[in-house]
């Protein structure tokens, strides 16, 4: 089955959700909620992703983000393969964290902006873990009040402005705005078995078609890449021959048992950076089977996780490419 479309652009808002394999915990200990806060404001750091709203639950989490660069996908590869990486050091655990990709609705922040905060905040609630959500520790709620310490990457104003100018008296407004209780339109939503991608008013919805159309006449042309400012295979190969200290020849080696490290963080890089197809790269390394490419992939990622000092050299060459495109 295909994976379904990532509506990206510049200034997009999004309600994203993902949650634990088997409905397993995701967070153990207050460690674990730290770490995942921590990783963040890192991914706010490196990819400017703005946090309007969360709520980490023990076993899934609710985020309310904005993308000024339109780079949702890069961020949540970020944001959950990392955690997942730390997550498993810590408990000494292997394999994957969640259930699968991240769930993502695209938000009409002109008019659902407010009730998708009330709904994230009062999560605990509604899960009858607090009585108030103010009670609650693991979600932006209490920082809305001036309370708590916040993270970095948190921005309240853009919702405390639309009730009022005053930050005092917003704070109030909002106060009570929550204790009014998630709307029936909002628990409809969210009751459904299958929720929308997309969650705006008509005018909304016909312009993200509008865009999906050009979305798709865009990746009919090959150099698509290079408008967006993603960095294509050459690129990547330039940039890793560089870190290394190689001449790109030397990447071209291989043979059984060999671990060419150039040649497989390239590989690695030109997808999870570029986003290359993997069929893409694997003609560009000599025919390889796409399955032969994506088992170098989980190759890299394994090697990051047992090997501090390899994964600080894939990090370097990442953090380059990402500064090349800014």
């Amino acid at each position: 089955m295909s994976r379904p479309l990532r509506i990206q652009y510049p200034g997009a808002y999004y309600h994203v959700m993902n949650r634990g394999r088997g409905r397993q915990r995701i967070y153990r200990s207050i460690s674990d909620y730290q770490r995942f806060l921590n990783l963040l404001d890192e991914t706010w750091k490196m990819w400017d992703l703005k946090v309007h709203a969360y709520c980490l639950m023990s076993n899934h989490y609710h985020l309310l983000v904005e993308t000024p660069q339109g780079n949702l996908s890069r961020c949540l590869r970020h944001l959950d393969g990392i955690y997942t990486q730390r997550y498993n050091r810590a408990h000494h655990t292997d394999g994957s964290l969640f259930r699968g990709r991240y769930k993502a609705i695209l938000i009409d922040a002109d008019s659902y902006l407010l009730q998708l905060v009330r709904y994230i905040h009062l999560n605990p609630v509604e899960g009858k873990i607090v009585r108030s959500a103010e009670g609650y520790q693991w979600s932006s709620h209490r920082n809305y009040l001036g309370k708590g310490k916040s993270i970095q990457g948190l921005e309240i104003q853009e919702v405390l402005r639309r009730f009022h100018t005053k930050r005092k008296v917003a704070r109030e407004l909002y106060k009570e705005y929550i204790q009014e209780g998630i709307d029936g339109q909002t628990q409809g939503l969210y009751k459904r078995g299958n929720m929308p991608s997309v969650w705006g008013s008509e005018s909304f919805r016909e312009g993200i078609k509008e865009r999906i159309r050009k979305m798709r006449k865009e990746d009919e042309i090959p150099e698509i890449r290079r408008v967006r400012g993603v960095p294509g295979i050459k690129e990547v190969e330039e940039r890793v021959c560089e870190r290394y200290g190689i001449e790109r020849k030397e990447m071209r080696k291989k043979r059984r048992g060999y671990w060419n490290e150039p040649r497989n963080v390239a590989i690695y890089l030109s997808r999870s950076v570029g986003g290359v197809k993997l069929t893409e790269i694997g003609n560009r390394w000599g025919g390889l089977h796409y399955s032969s490419v994506s088992g170098m992939m989980y190759e890299v990622k394994k090697r990051m996780a047992e090997d501090k000092g390899f994964r600080r050299r894939v990090e370097g060459v990442e953090h380059s490419l990402i500064n090349q495109q800014k």
